[in-house]
Formats: structure tokens, C-alpha cells, sequence
């Protein structure tokens, strides 16, 4: 199955030309699968660094991607301004690649 990447994730965009695969065990599916309205935030990386998955077809993703799924109707697009504000201001980031 293809599964997104940090690689892949961009403030407010998807690279999607170059997806990796790999399997997936039936119990990691739904834990590791990203639908639409799902907003995707990079753990590694540049800490922080989020975007909405808004295609019609759902994406698996990789373990340094966390996904925020709302229970009760939010606007998610709130929580991806947090994250970029909060980027932008130096309250979070920084780069989660290697021993700093």
C-alpha cells in the first residue's frame, strides 16, 4: 500500500509523485490510514509542520506522521493555523533530524 511520508508533507501541501509502499498488517490499518479532513502533523522533520488531507481517497501513513481526527464536528482548519502560527513564532519547531 502507498503511505505518505514527512518527506511528502508540506505547510498546507502534499508531494504525492514520488509515494513509497510497503505492506500493511489488517490490524494497522485503520491506526495508520488518513482520510479526508484529517489533519496530518510531522513528529520528525520540521517538528510541527501539518496539513489537511483533503483527497477523496484515504492514505496510509508513515510512523513520524501523526494524524488529528475529530470526534464532534471542529473546524481543523483552526488547529493547522495553531500549529503554523506557533511554527512561525518559534513556540514549536526546530529539526527533529539527528542528535542535536
Amino acid at each position: 500500500m502507498k503511505y505518505v511520508t514527512t518527506s511528502n508533507l508540506y505547510w498546507d501541501g502534499f508531494v504525492l509523485d514520488n509515494l513509497k509502499e510497503m505492506p500493511f498488517k489488517e490490524n494497522e490499518i485503520e491506526r495508520c490510514m488518513a482520510v479526508k479532513g484529517d489533519l496530518l502533523v510531522c513528529e520528525g522533520g520540521d517538528i510541527g509542520r501539518s496539513c489537511i488531507w483533503n483527497y477523496d481517497f484515504p492514505i496510509m501513513l508513515q510512523n513520524h506522521i501523526h494524524k488529528l481526527r475529530p470526534y464532534i464536528p471542529v473546524c481543523t482548519k483552526f488547529f493547522y493555523y495553531i500549529f503554523n502560527l506557533y511554527n512561525l513564532t518559534g513556540l514549536i519547531g526546530g529539526k527533529g533530524i539527528g542528535i542535536q
